[in-house]
Formats: C-alpha cells, structure tokens, sequence
C-alpha cells in the first residue's frame, strides 16, 4: 500500500509536464494556421496586384495621348496642303495672262480673247475735231490701276508664303514632338512589357513558394496532430494511473496472483514436477488452456497474456503493455477477438 503512495506525487507531477506539452503543442498548431492564412491572403494581395497591371497596360489608355497629338499632325497637314494649293492659284495667275482693267485671265473665246491696243494711237477713231481731237496717253492712264492690282496680289502672295511658312515650321515642330512622344510611347511600353514579364516571374516564383510551404505546413500539421493524439493518449494513461482504487485492485489481484503462483511452484518442488514459465501467463500465473478465458493473446509489443488478464487491461480508447509500458490506440483491437492467439505457447 505505501508504494502506491509514493508513486501519486511523481506521476502527478508527470502528468502536469505531459498537460503542459500538449497545451505547448496545440499553441504551436494555432501559430502554423494563423501563418498558412497571412500567406493566402498575400497571394490574393499579388493577384490583385497583377489584375491592376493588366488594366494599366491596357494599350488605350496609353496610346490615347499618341492619338491625340496624331490627330493634331493630320489637321495641319490639311491646312498645309490648302495653303499649297491656294498659293499655287496665286503663283499659276502671271500679270501678263490677265486683262490689266477687270484683272481677269485671257482665254482663246469669248470676250477674254487678248487685244493689242498701238501705242501710237493718241485719238478714238472718227472724224476730226478740234472740240473731240486730244492727245491720248493709254500707257499713262492705264499703269496706275494694274500696278495697284499687281501690288495686291504680291501682298497676298507673300502673305500666303508666310503663312506656308508658319505652318510648315509648326508642322515639322509638331512632327519632331509627334517622334520623340512616339519614342517616349516605345520605351514606356518596352518598359511595362519587362515589369509585366517580372511580376508575372515573381508571382509564378511566389506561387512555387507557397506552395511548398503549404506542402511543408500540411506535413507539419499532420505530425503535430499525430503528436497531439500521442500526448492525449499519455495524459489519459496517466490519469487512469491517478485512479487509486483501480490501481489498488490491480495490486490486490497481482499479489493474489503472486500468492497461487507461490503454491504452485511449492507444490511442483514437492513432486518433482518440470515447471514451464512460457505455458504460464505472466500476470495472473495461470496455465494457458483452450478456453474462453485462458487462451493466449498476442500482444502488438509481443508479449503473451491470457484473455482474462487481457480483458482487464483493455480500456476505452487504449491499451498498455503490463511488462514494458507501451502504449497503443484501440482503433484497430477494440474487441478481444482481435488480438491474435498464439497457440505456440500451447505447443512448446
């Protein structure tokens, strides 16, 4: 009886250190879920990262300003082709093909056909008449107003020249910008093609990553739900052991054992009988036999009971070897039928 007691505070106390490592590992098993949820949502994170990227790479958005500038080049091309073809009209109209009085150009029929007045000729034709007769000066009387009409259309020739000018200087600055924004639109989309390509390798690198650890937190995982149900099996081993009554029943019956076993070796002594210790189970001491309650069990760890003791050491969710301690989970032995007899025992 005061071994038993002696033992209490030791196994206490091992139980509390076995409480402690289970509560340690179910920490840990929290830690590793909580960081397999961080990593997730990262991923989505990088995900909509790239969603982002592909929307501002849309080539719209960024050709719209190219365009703008393109359209811009094609209206003053226009405008430089109508000043050409304008200053053409005016540069094609020479002063000697025109009439100098209505300024319109000669044409072989009609009334535009060309007439040659002689400079000679100083009177209208008629009689003569010292009232109607003067002294004609065609040359004189004429210059003024063609040499008006001639300045009016150099006005407007060199006004139109500068206006040429104007526009082509704008047009080849316009076409300078319209080169270099195009260059500028070049290296921007060179450049969005490498950061495309560079995401989409830090992601594919970031996936394999992830994956891998997700790999690694499942085997993780999985050894610590392993090691959890080992613990919980050890915690309740040992609170089974607590158990006074049961542990002083075991003791009463091991002595009761011990006590037959006692008179049986005596009894063999006095008629000269051969003991065999392996036809003997070695917690009750009985001789194995091929009934119900005699027949030999194997155990996982190899030892050899009777079903008797065997039934007694079966508990709800494990068994414990008697002789080295081990402990394994009923799943696949719930019933005593599922350990295996070895008739060898039997044999020998």
């Amino acid at each position: 009886m005061n071994p038993v007691e002696s033992e209490s505070p030791s196994s206490q106390h091992h139980a509390d250190e076995e409480d402690d490592e289970l509560k340690k590992t179910k920490k840990e098993l929290e830690d590793v879920q909580k960081e397999l949820t961080a990593e997730r949502e990262n991923h989505e994170k990088t995900k909509e990262k790239i969603q982002k990227l592909k929307v501002w790479f849309d080539e719209e958005d960024l050709g719209a300003k190219f365009r703008v500038e393109k359209e811009k080049t094609e209206n003053l091309r226009e405008r430089t082709d109508k000043l050409k073809e304008k200053l053409g009209k005016l540069l094609d109209i020479k002063s000697w093909k025109a009439c100098t009085l209505c300024c319109q150009e000669f044409s072989k029929e009609g009334d535009m056909i060309p007439r040659s007045l002689p400079l000679q000729m100083t009177r209208r034709r008629g009689k003569k008449n010292k009232k109607t007769a003067h002294v004609m000066n065609p040359v004189n009387s004429e210059s003024p107003p063609s040499q008006h009409h001639a300045n009016e259309k150099d006005e407007k020739l060199e006004k139109a020249k500068k206006e040429l000018e104007d526009v082509q200087v704008q047009l080849e600055f316009q076409e300078m910008c319209n080169t270099m924004l195009e260059q500028d639109h070049q290296k921007a989309l060179t450049i969005l093609e490498l950061d495309k390509q560079l995401i989409e390798k830090e992601s594919e690198i970031n996936c394999l990553t992830h994956q891998l650890d997700v790999e690694i937190l499942v085997s993780s995982r999985a050894k610590i739900q392993q090691d959890t149900q080992d613990l919980e099996l050890k915690l309740e081993v040992l609170e089974d052991e607590e158990d006074q009554e049961a542990a002083l029943k075991m003791e009463q019956e091991t002595t009761e054992s011990l006590k037959k076993r006692n008179n049986q070796l005596k009894e063999a002594l006095k008629n000269n009988l051969d003991i065999k210790p392996w036809k003997d189970c070695q917690l009750c001491f009985q001789e194995f036999a091929i009934n119900v309650d005699m027949v030999p069990r194997l155990l996982q760890c190899e030892h050899t009971i009777c079903s008797a003791c065997l039934r007694k050491l079966m508990k709800p969710t494990y068994i414990k070897c008697p002789f080295d301690g081990t402990v394994w989970c009923s799943c696949s032995t719930k019933t005593i039928d599922d350990f295996p007899k070895n008739y060898k025992a039997l044999a020998m």
